[in-house]
């Protein structure tokens, strides 16, 4: 949630998501988890491909224009996983 938070205030100037917006964002998420589970321990029909198409095509419309924008790096998503980064261990 911290990468879509972080991606959606980006793009709106600082500005956070409204109370219907996260709950539809998480919602949106609890789907795409349970929907990958299944695809990955091979009990859905959907190649990876479909997958990704379907997943996509369900993701709300202010996220796709967030996720858009945003300026995914490895670090950023480590250091939102709590993982250490390459900037923080001095490597």
């Amino acid at each position: 949630m911290r990468i879509a938070k972080d991606a959606y205030a980006q793009v709106n100037h600082g500005m956070t998501m409204s109370w219907e917006q996260l709950n539809e964002l998480k919602y949106h998420n609890y789907g795409v988890l349970g929907m990958f589970r299944e695809w990955l321990f091979d009990k859905g029909t959907m190649s990876s491909s479909q997958m990704s198409d379907f997943l996509f095509n369900k993701t709300p419309d202010f996220m796709k224009t967030a996720y858009s924008h945003y300026p995914y790096s490895a670090d950023k998503i480590l250091s939102c996983t709590g993982k250490i980064t390459r900037q923080s261990n001095g490597g």
